[in-house]
């Protein structure tokens, strides 16, 4: 079960501000989101110690799922370290090389990489959904 926390996001971006709105709502955790300035970068925090911000985006998906469900992470972020290794891995292409290009380009490269992996996988990492 969710702890009773609530979090407080600040997204550097409209897609950042999405994504980070798909993880609450996966983890069942009340939350607030706005866009920050230009310049800024994303930020969580959560209402048992708002002052002690997580920056950046990936480091904040993963201070959500940590904080929402504490030692009950229900896979959401994998069950053995390898598999959480390998969702920081697709996290991190998802922002270095997804991210900024533009959509015949990210399309190309989607075809590239997930198409072959996902041939003989339903999902990314498991064998069901996680962050």
């Amino acid at each position: 079960m969710p702890s009773t926390n609530s979090y407080t996001f600040t997204a550097a971006s409209e897609l950042e501000k999405v994504k980070l709105q798909v993880a609450a709502k996966l983890c069942g955790a009340q939350y607030s989101v706005s866009l920050a300035g230009a310049g800024s970068s994303t930020s969580v925090a959560s209402s048992s110690a708002p002052s002690q911000k997580v920056e950046y985006l990936n480091p904040a998906l993963r201070f959500l799922i940590q904080t929402a469900y504490g030692d009950a992470k229900l896979g959401v972020y994998g069950e053995t370290q390898q598999q959480q290794a390998q969702i920081d891995s697709w996290l991190e292409f998802a922002e270095s090389e997804c991210d900024s290009r533009s959509k015949t380009a990210l399309l190309n490269l989607l075809k590239e990489v997930l198409e072959p992996h996902l041939k003989t996988r339903t999902f990314l990492v498991t064998e069901f959904l996680t962050l």
